[in-house]
């Protein structure tokens, strides 16, 4: 195998070839490839157009008839594109004729490649558009390849044509050998007179003429007979690959029916259980209802509950004042004033729905905040506007962009809010974990970066009202009892 080593080598080209039928794909990418380009091979218009919004192939083989957009209305689009305008096309279609080439050259196309035709065409249409390489992939050289479609263009003719006209041709020599012959016995047996003359002058040249017009006429004869097998052949072949092509799309319609006739029967048989399901439930409950024990046991059932659920209550209110126990003696910026419980005023914390949120408590500041504990225990601080949350004056980050999760050094059981009205939380369960810091968000939001400092830190997580008893989508207002 012979590589050209040429220092003119051009590097390889992209070529989008764009045919409903594969077959047509698979011959014109099988002539590229040697010239040295790398082929794609899409099976409708609008996929060459989706193809075209990321790529931008060297040159464009386009079909003309193919199913919804056709060759000529995909060729205005691109020529439309300016992204893509640039892009040389050329028609490759079994539509011929000068007409057919005059306007598909007024659309913008740069040539046209009739189908079957393909190697008499196609270098001649890169020639024009300055395309060709210098050395095809893994062939003898450019040169001995363009010599072999010049040879191929020049003579389309069968090798049965090219036997029949030899045999044609011998037969008229060997006519004019026989009559040569037979002229010089009977020159032999008696001369005639200026006989000589009139077979080299006027009978031999004629039958050189009529054998050389006849070698012609059956030449041009094979060659259009030729074209027309070469075209109905290809034209056949297309066919027959759209014919399996419906027959591969009817089936796959077919097994798709068919899984729906098989999935609506289930979903039937799905829906009869489940209805039987219900009828026996109903017949359960209307049995259960019309048993008078079975109401006195609900009842004794209900009373237990509600002894459970006072229970509960209880142990909760006793659980809140240990956690704000704990809150008092843990961290000193909450201490409650020193007064007696008398001076507390009884202040809740509720809603827009006027539902109980939070218990208040009044703290030594200045800001006349209050301490508020949540009714599932978390720690915040209110003002006397309702607004609600520890202001959060930093947040640590892993990453040295302040991306990731956020960590703080607060105590665990805090509700916190950033400068954006966001709020935040950290985990009753929370415990202090050793982190490598990198960055730091002031109260300010501006991104500090860090020499890599371990902390002991907590992780912060945004709100859950459902883990802390506050929506901050909500409006809150202080209630005095």
């Amino acid at each position: 195998m012979v590589y050209n080593t040429n220092s003119n080598r051009r590097e390889k080209k992209s070529a989008l070839v764009v045919d409903d039928s594969r077959l047509a794909c698979k011959v014109l990418s099988d002539m590229l490839e040697p010239l040295g380009f790398d082929t794609t091979s899409v099976f409708s218009a609008q996929q060459a157009l989706d193809f075209l919004k990321i790529n931008q192939p060297d040159i464009i083989f386009l079909d003309h008839t193919m199913p919804g957009m056709n060759g000529f209305e995909a060729l205005q689009k691109i020529k439309q594109t300016p992204k893509i305008k640039q892009i040389p096309v050329v028609m490759y279609t079994a539509k011929q004729g000068d007409s057919y080439l005059e306007q598909a050259l007024q659309l913008g196309a740069a040539d046209v490649i009739p189908k079957g035709f393909e190697k008499n065409y196609l270098y001649r249409a890169l020639e024009k558009l300055d395309m060709q390489l210098n050395d095809p992939v893994e062939t003898d050289s450019a040169d001995q390849y363009k010599a072999s479609i010049s040879v191929q263009a020049s003579s389309e003719v069968s090798d049965d044509s090219r036997s029949e006209a030899k045999l044609e041709t011998e037969k008229v020599n060997t006519q004019v050998e026989e009559s040569t012959q037979k002229a010089v016995q009977e020159e032999k047996s008696g001369p005639l007179p200026n006989w000589r003359d009139i077979w080299q002058k006027q009978i031999a040249p004629y039958f050189y003429r009529q054998n050389n017009k006849q070698t012609e006429e059956i030449a041009k004869l094979n060659l259009t007979q030729t074209r027309l097998l070469n075209r109905e052949m290809h034209k056949t072949l297309e066919s027959f690959e759209h014919a399996l092509m419906t027959r591969l799309e009817a089936h796959d319609e077919f097994l798709a029916s068919e899984q729906e006739i098989i999935n609506s029967k289930r979903r039937i048989w799905i829906g009869i259980a489940a209805t039987l399901v219900v009828l026996i439930q109903v017949g359960f409950i209307w049995q259960f209802q019309s048993v008078a024990r079975t109401n006195q046991l609900l009842l004794t059932k209900l009373e237990e509950s509600q002894s459970v659920q006072r229970s509960l209550s209880d142990k909760l209110h006793d659980l809140e004042a240990e956690v704000r126990q704990i809150v008092l003696s843990d961290d000193s910026s909450f201490e409650l004033a020193q007064d007696s419980e008398e001076n507390i005023p009884a202040v809740s914390l509720q809603n827009d729905s006027q539902e109980h949120k939070a218990e208040l408590f009044q703290v030594n500041n200045d800001s006349g905040d209050y301490l508020a504990i949540s009714t599932t225990g978390y720690q915040f601080l209110v003002s006397a506007e309702g607004d609600v949350g520890i202001p959060l004056d930093a947040k640590f980050y892993l990453s040295d962009n302040c991306l990731g999760e956020p960590y703080s050094d607060e105590a665990a059981a805090r509700l916190f809010k950033d400068d954006s009205g966001k709020l935040w939380f950290i985990d009753k369960q929370a415990e202090l974990t050793d982190v490598m810091v990198l960055s730091r968000k002031t109260g300010s939001n501006d991104c500090e970066k860090l020499e890599g400092e371990i902390r002991r830190l907590r992780r912060l997580q945004r709100n859950i009202s459902a883990e802390t008893g506050i929506d901050e989508l909500e409006r809150f207002q202080l209630v005095y009892n």
